[in-house]
């Protein structure tokens, strides 16, 4: 049966729609995500038993670390999502958008790097892993709250006009006036079932953490490099 001339659901209802293919889709990778699970926890115990992590008095201890540089580092995110925000009122801040997701890598790598010189050398992998992910974690803790005060309080309508900037894209493609998509969105605009900036931000925060995670894993290999002289 045809999507044409039925019925469709109050927001609410909508909503729970569209979490129930968030879960569908989850169910999907269910065995990648378990598989990257089990290797966490595989790190994990490897890491509790480091001594950077039992020693609580030395500064070069990544926590301390990652609290003193997470400030600075959750500034760099929060920059990056408001260029993000503001880049439809001001294009030059697609150009920056674009430098600051480049420069993200090397900051990563920098710290990483700083930790690994300071301590001598003597930095394991783990260390300097767990150290991105502190920063990821704790800088998108920062970056969350400025983004979620800028979408409640300065720009409340920005999520309904992108999405619906989205549609009036989309729809004036050639074949693509007709799409389901373009009429799920346009259903959940019109129904108000879009994502609240409270949503937005959490949806936000786990994209950072978990993102965070895989390029640290990267720049940290990168960080060992051995020291010169």
């Amino acid at each position: 049966m045809g999507t044409r001339g039925c019925n469709w659901p109050d927001g609410p209802r909508l909503r729970m729609a569209g979490n129930a293919v968030v879960v569908l889709i989850g169910a999907h990778y269910h065995g990648v995500l378990q598989n990257f699970g089990q290797l966490c926890v595989i790190c994990l115990r490897k890491f509790v038993s480091l001594p950077f992590v039992m020693d609580k008095s030395n500064n070069n201890n990544i926590f301390y670390r990652s609290a003193v540089w997470g400030v600075p580092f959750g500034l760099y995110l929060s920059a990056i999502a408001m260029a993000s925000i503001f880049a439809d009122l001001v294009p030059m801040l697609s150009v920056v958008l674009l430098a600051l997701l480049v420069g993200l890598p090397f900051l990563v790598y920098y710290y990483q790097r700083r930790q690994f010189v300071m301590d001598g050398g003597k930095s394991e992998y783990a260390e300097l892993w767990m150290l991105g992910i502190m920063l990821h974690v704790l800088g998108a803790v920062l970056a969350s709250l400025v983004v979620y005060l800028v979408l409640q309080y300065g720009r409340p309508g920005f999520i309904y006009s992108q999405t619906q900037a989205m549609i009036d894209t989309y729809s004036a493609m050639p074949g693509m006036k007709d799409n389901e998509m373009l009429r799920v969105l346009q259903q959940m605009v019109d129904k108000g079932a879009l994502p609240t900036p409270i949503e937005a931000v959490f949806n936000a925060y786990w994209f950072i953490t978990f993102g965070g995670s895989m390029l640290s894993a990267l720049t940290a290999l990168l960080a060992r490099r051995r020291i010169k002289g």
